[in-house]
């Protein structure tokens, strides 16, 4: 019975470790996703900025 309750009491530390990996691995995939979405922002601004300059040059050269 001592080595029920030994297993017991390790299985429920790797169980508690395990979940604690996964909560950083959600964390970090949330943050992923921010990333990404602050990226996708950036990279709508900077090509909006090049098809104005894109325009600005040929309304010049016109």
């Amino acid at each position: 019975m001592e080595n029920i309750a030994a297993i017991r009491m390790e299985n429920r530390k790797i169980s508690a470790e395990v979940e604690g990996g996964m909560k950083e691995l959600l964390t970090g995939i949330v943050q992923v996703r921010q990333t990404l979405n602050h990226v996708e922002a950036i990279t709508a601004s900077l090509q909006q900025l090049v098809n104005l300059s894109q325009l600005t040059e040929t309304k010049k050269r016109s």
